[in-house]
């Protein structure tokens, strides 16, 4: 991971402010010494243009683009994917420019690596954290139901509509 200049650092805020998704996925492993959890990092921006994407990977010298599955007559899309401890660099980098994704990027600088600390409470923060990021990043009421089965928690997400209808009065027609 590249450190950046100011001019990269404020663009890449904006760009994963804007275009960006961070999440902490975990996966579930077996193999011959037994089952395990593994978690780790994903910084994502999607795109349809993948100049600017190649533009991003360039400038990170970090992560992959890859192709993304095209759904009906949509305009072909690509993602750019940063993923652990330079995922976390980066977001150190663009914290203090972010707006929108301040929240999560305050997650994400609180995930532990290997060899940071007792295996069991690194364990426990991180699917403390995984958790946090769900709860951050959901969607709609399919999502919904999804943060209030990991959770246990009775959720709302009919928020009161907080925009301020016209006045009859306030309403100018033009002529």
């Amino acid at each position: 991971m590249n450190e950046l200049s100011l001019e990269e650092t404020c663009y890449m805020a904006g760009f994963i402010d804007g275009e960006g998704y961070m999440g902490i996925i975990k996966r579930f492993h077996t193999n011959q010494k037994g089952k395990w959890v593994g978690f780790t990092m994903n910084l994502e921006i999607g795109n349809t243009n993948l100049e600017v994407l190649e533009y991003t990977k360039s400038i990170c010298d970090s992560g992959s683009i890859y192709k993304k599955k095209r759904s009906g007559n949509r305009k072909q899309a690509w993602a750019y994917m940063i993923c652990g401890k330079d995922a976390q660099n980066l977001v150190k980098q663009i914290y203090p420019y972010l707006i929108v994704k301040k929240e999560i990027a305050d997650v994400f600088l609180r995930f532990p690596f290997s060899g940071q600390g007792n295996r069991n409470k690194q364990i426990d923060l991180k699917n403390e954290l995984h958790t946090q990021a769900k709860i951050i990043n959901f969607r709609g009421n399919t999502e919904l139901k999804k943060v209030q089965r990991l959770t246990g928690e009775e959720l709302y997400s009919n928020k009161p509509d907080t925009r301020i209808a016209p006045e009859k009065d306030d309403i100018v027609r033009a002529n």
